[in-house]
């Protein structure tokens, strides 16, 4: 048998320095593998993408006619648990059940969405001898349902008057309505994901063309976080003006201005858990903090090379980047407001009696 390939999909994310993505991996959904099973497609699986392949003829053509109007489901699901603390998932996180889809387009960049409402219908109400003023709901409306929403099949008397969105309790008319009348309530249901699924896709229009011209290419690219950088400083040099200076050479170096520069001691900062934790540990010590002027992309080899400077000179230490798992809340000035961000810090120690250590 011959294959060739029909889709590529293709994750990429700017973290990494050749901007493939490992860290999810692509597989079909139990829909799609029924697509793929009556297309006599094949999925391929590598670190950072998916290919589809088709069984074709000798001439390259699909064996099996690809069906055009049914879209084929995919499913993201993580391998690296470490992925959420570099990457911004704001817009997934937004989401009960993120779906990707092509947009209609053969290649380009996946759009995310969110996959529709099903309906759900509560049980139907026999019990009783009377029609009840009140009911509350089994099932789990949407949490945007109102009782606008909700569509009651019954005697046509039988209305509702009102729905508690956090007791799921429905007031219902029940004037003219005989005791005991069976009822049934419809209300819009949130869709979720899958257990265990960070994303699904869709992929619609699969095309001879696809194998005729070249296999359809798709990418989802991550957006990496951004975060300000913090750094400690506890030393028992009582004075002179300590600097952190980016010498990377780059053309945006990182800056960690004056007025981001706090000498905890003569000024504390009650909010700071971490500056608390470095005065209880460090009460007889200089304590100072630096905070980067603006927040850094997370990437697996940051460009930055920070030097610890006295007085302007160079203090022979070597400072260490933060890490991706050493993360503290702090107020920092954005714009004209302070707000309160998630940073990444990282405590460096200079002392003059004994040997200097990072922390």
């Amino acid at each position: 048998m011959r294959y060739a390939p029909l889709v590529e999909l293709r994750l990429v994310h700017p973290y990494y320095a050749d901007g493939r993505c490992p860290d999810l991996e692509v597989t079909l959904s139990e829909a799609g593998a029924r697509v793929a099973a009556r297309g006599r497609l094949i999925a391929r699986t590598r670190p950072d993408r998916l290919l589809l392949l088709a069984e074709v003829d000798a001439e390259g053509r699909a064996r099996v006619p690809l069906d055009v109007d049914t879209p084929i489901g995919l499913e993201l699901r993580l391998r690296n648990p470490d992925f959420v603390r570099f990457t911004d998932l704001g817009a997934f996180a937004a989401l009960r059940a993120p779906l990707l889809g092509d947009g209609g387009a053969v290649v380009g960049e996946l759009r995310l969405g969110e996959r529709p409402s099903p309906t759900a219908a509560e049980e139907r109400r026999t019990e009783g001898t009377r029609t009840p003023e009140r009911h509350r709901l089994g099932g789990r409306p949407a949490p945007w349902a109102s009782a606008s929403d909700l569509v009651i099949e019954g005697p046509p008397a039988l209305g509702v008057l009102g729905y508690d969105a956090d007791t799921r309790e429905v007031d219902l008319d029940v004037l003219g309505v005989a005791p005991g009348s069976p009822f049934t309530i419809s209300y819009p249901r949130a869709a979720t994901r899958p257990p265990g699924v960070f994303a699904e896709i869709e992929l619609r229009g699969a095309s001879a063309a696809w194998l005729a011209e070249s296999p359809a290419i798709y990418t989802l690219t991550f957006t990496p976080r951004a975060l300000r950088w913090v750094y400690y400083l506890v030393t028992d040099v009582e004075s002179g003006a300590f600097d952190l200076v980016d010498v990377s050479g780059g053309d945006a170096p990182l800056r960690f201005a004056g007025a981001d520069r706090r000498d905890l001691g003569a000024d504390p900062d009650p909010s700071d858990r971490q500056a608390a934790g470095l005065a209880a540990a460090y009460p007889d010590k200089r304590r100072l903090r630096f905070v980067s002027a603006s927040a850094v992309p997370c990437s697996e080899r940051p460009s930055a090379r920070l030097e610890l400077h006295l007085d302007g000179e160079r203090l022979p230490q070597t400072l260490s980047l933060p890490s991706l798992t050493h993360l503290t809340h702090l107020e920092v000035l954005e714009g004209e407001s302070v707000q309160r961000r998630e940073s990444l810090f990282h405590v460096v120690k200079h002392m003059t009696s004994s040997l200097p250590t990072n922390g």
